[in-house]
């Protein structure tokens, strides 16, 4: 009798080992699928968002070139330096850097009333993200 429960015993340990084993791979795969998850996630987050401005734009225009021209042609500038994309935000750090206003508000009021003035050249993609159209037909100073 003494036999059997000792084999019950060593029986139900190895299943046990068993079972902590298959816990351990299956959490591994778990880990793993969510990794995977949350890299594709991300990378399709990246994917629909504009490319950022600003590493374009700090590459492209420099502040002493836009500190005296008209918000509208900088705003173009932006928009071109940025594959026909504006990102309000972006534009309004660009503006202050630039000093050509003091407060982020007084900039972004002067980007969107730029923007809603020259509507023919702007089209709203999502809310603060504006499209450049119509580029051929823009009247930028001589100086620009």
């Amino acid at each position: 009798m003494e036999k059997t429960n000792s084999s019950w015993e060593e029986e139900t340990k190895i299943r046990i080992d068993e079972a902590k084993q298959k816990q351990q791979y299956h959490e591994n795969e778990a880990k793993f699928w969510r990794e995977y998850s949350e890299a594709l996630s991300k990378a399709l987050s990246m994917q629909n968002q504009p490319k950022s401005a600003r590493s374009d734009i700090e590459q492209n225009i420099f502040v002493n070139k836009i500190k005296n021209q008209p918000v509208r042609t900088t705003l173009i500038q932006i928009a071109q330096a940025n594959s026909g994309v504006l990102v309000v935000n972006d534009a309004v750090t660009r503006l202050v850097e630039a000093r050509l206003f003091n407060a982020r508000n007084n900039a972004r009021n002067a980007i969107y009333s730029n923007i809603y003035n020259n509507r023919k050249y702007f089209e709203k993609d999502k809310p603060g993200i504006y499209r450049l159209i119509n580029t051929q037909n823009i009247m930028l100073p001589l100086n620009a």
